[in-house]
Parts: structure tokens; C-alpha cells; sequence
């Protein structure tokens, strides 16, 4: 017998500064593989309710869509169907999936949704789960089961939260190198998204990608050097600071977007260029790149000259967020 009739979770959306394409099962089990990224404050929020008997239907799913099906298999959205099925859940099912950004943005949205969900769904069904196995069963609902062309990094900050520096195993096993609050103080303030207004998946992008790596090209091997060799250098907190964050974030962003033709668009090479020119620490597209929101890391005086420049394109703070998936409204009515 499930525990609640609703269940409510927020979960954060991401962004990825170091490592980006190194958590692919195909580099790590090679090389390992060595991820800097944070969970931000633009959020998923995932409600789990018992459907009512008064609806003819067993499953109404809103998100961007609306599915009303009788039949699991019948629902059309991967994630949903999946974790239902993965969780076992008996009960007609409300489920709303409403996010902070549009989907294809390049935050890891599609791993907060199955964070958030399964969060929601385990709470729902009133068992205890430690993060460590929301983490674990989202990354295989994801990779394993949906055959995702994913790694293992966007679930992480999602489950987690807080900025982290983490190292994935020739295993898959995570070891967590510095998870230090203390980062967001850092990041106060010194952190903005552009929205290029172009949503993209990252499917064709990463399938590029592991082509171009089986082609013996060496990109993702440098990258995930240039990740490692920041950890040693500036990742303590009497070392760290944004202007070699940013002189990293850049070099790595120079050798990334040459992997496919498609991680660039016209508008984000413009803003990025500019910022540069401009005095930023660093920038780069998030995600996998093709659209989504351009990362700009600076100083005030600096945002003030991108935004007088790019004035029709919508931008907004960031800050980093500490906590990960966590229940926002539980009844049992």
C-alpha cells in the first residue's frame, strides 16, 4: 500500500564546467574520467498523485504534453514510462513535470526529470532510498534501459546538489574529490545563462562525438586532461579562482566545439567571442552544445557591456544551489 496520495519534488538543473563528454561509459572505462559542474537554482518540479477512480483513464501525464493512456506501454515518454515500470507502481497515476527552462537547453534537464520523478515515486510509495541509489537507478533507467547516448554526469548534481569536482572510475563508481560549499561564495554573483533561443538534442551531437573518438581523434582525451590538471593545480580553496576556472573553461570550450559541426551556432559564437574581447573570465554553450544557453563567467562591469550589446537576447543570474532532489509537499490525504 503506497504511504501518500501526492507527492511533490524539486530538483536541480545543472551546469557543467570542466569534463563535459569525459562521463561516457566509452572514454571512462578507458581513461576515467574527471567532471567540475554544479547544480544551479533553476529547478524541475515533479508531482506524483494518486489518480482518482472518478477518471476513466489510468495514467495522465502532464509535461510539455498531455498523455491519457490505460496502458504503460502506451506512454510515449521515455523517462515516465520507464521509471514507472522501474518502480513498480500499482496505482492510477497523476504525474505533472513542470521545469524552469525549456527542454533542450543543455542544463541536464532530462536527468533532473528522472531524479525528481523517482524521488517522487519512491517518497509516494513510502520507501526510505538514499540518494546514492536515486543516483544509481536513474543513471540506469537512462543509459541502460533507454540507451540514452548519456554519460553519468547530469544525474549528479541533481541527486546531490552543491559544486562538485568528481572523478568517475574504469567501474562507473564515483569518488568525489572536493565538495566544498564554500565555491558558491566564490560563484556569487559572477555567474549568467543567455538563452540563444534555440532548443537542440544532444542525441546527434554525442553520437558525433563518440564517432569522432573512435576515429582515433584525441578531443575528449584533452579535455578530460584539462579537467584533471585544474583539479591539481587551483581545485583547493586557497587556490581556486574564477579567472583560472575561466582560462581552463576556455581552453576546453576551444577544443570541444570542434568535435562536430553541429555544437555551433552563429548568435552563441557571436556572445562568446564578445564577452572574451570584453574582460569575461570564461563562456561557453552548455550541455552538449547546437543551442541551449550560453554560460557566461564575469565580473558586473562586464555583464553590463554583453547586455548592452545583446540586448534582445534574455539572460538571468545564476547562483549555485547546495541541496539536490528533495520533497517539497507530501500528503497522505
Amino acid at each position: 500500500m503506497d504511504k501518500f496520495s501526492v507527492v511533490s519534488t524539486k530538483t536541480p538543473l545543472r551546469l557543467s564546467f570542466l569534463g563535459g563528454g569525459t562521463d561516457m561509459k566509452y572514454f571512462y572505462k578507458e581513461h576515467e574520467s574527471n567532471i567540475f559542474s554544479s547544480a544551479i537554482n533553476k529547478f524541475v518540479y515533479v508531482t506524483v498523485k494518486r489518480h482518482s477512480n472518478f477518471f476513466n483513464e489510468k495514467y495522465r501525464l502532464n509535461y510539455s504534453y498531455t498523455e491519457i493512456v490505460n496502458n504503460l506501454n502506451h506512454v510515449k515518454n521515455d523517462i515516465i514510462r520507464e521509471c514507472l515500470r522501474f518502480t513498480k507502481v500499482k496505482h492510477p497515476l497523476y504525474i505533472s513535470i513542470v521545469a524552469d527552462v525549456p527542454s533542450g537547453s543543455g542544463l541536464g534537464g532530462s536527468s533532473s526529470v528522472t531524479v525528481g520523478l523517482l524521488n517522487a515515486i519512491y517518497t509516494f510509495q513510502g520507501k526510505k532510498i538514499n540518494k546514492n541509489k536515486i543516483y544509481e537507478d536513474a543513471c540506469k533507467i537512462e543509459i541502460d534501459i533507454l540507451k540514452q547516448p548519456i554519460g553519468k554526469q547530469d544525474q549528479f548534481p541533481a541527486t546531490f546538489g552543491g559544486a562538485n569536482f568528481f572523478k568517475i572510475r574504469k567501474n562507473g563508481k564515483i569518488k568525489i574529490k572536493k565538495n566544498n560549499i564554500n565555491f558558491i561564495k566564490k560563484f556569487k554573483n559572477k555567474i549568467k545563462i543567455y538563452w540563444t533561443g534555440t532548443s537542440r538534442s544532444a542525441s546527434k551531437i554525442l553520437d558525433s562525438q563518440k564517432k569522432n573518438y573512435f576515429n582515433n581523434n584525441k578531443t575528449i582525451k584533452n579535455i578530460n586532461d584539462i579537467s584533471e590538471e585544474f583539479f591539481k593545480k587551483y581545485a583547493s580553496q586557497r587556490k581556486f579562482n574564477l579567472i583560472k576556472l575561466g582560462e581552463y573553461l576556455n581552453l576546453s570550450w576551444d577544443i570541444k566545439k570542434n568535435i562536430s559541426k553541429d555544437i555551433n551556432i552563429d548568435i552563441s559564437n557571436s556572445l562568446i567571442k564578445f564577452s572574451k574581447i570584453n574582460g569575461a573570465y570564461g563562456a561557453k554553450l552548455s550541455g552538449a552544445g547546437g543551442g541551449g544557453f550560453v554560460m557566461v563567467l564575469a565580473e558586473q562591469k562586464v555583464f553590463k557591456k554583453i547586455d548592452k550589446k545583446f540586448k534582445k537576447i534574455f539572460s538571468e543570474k545564476i547562483d549555485i544551489f547546495p541541496r539536490g532532489t528533495h520533497v517539497i509537499y507530501k500528503n497522505n490525504n
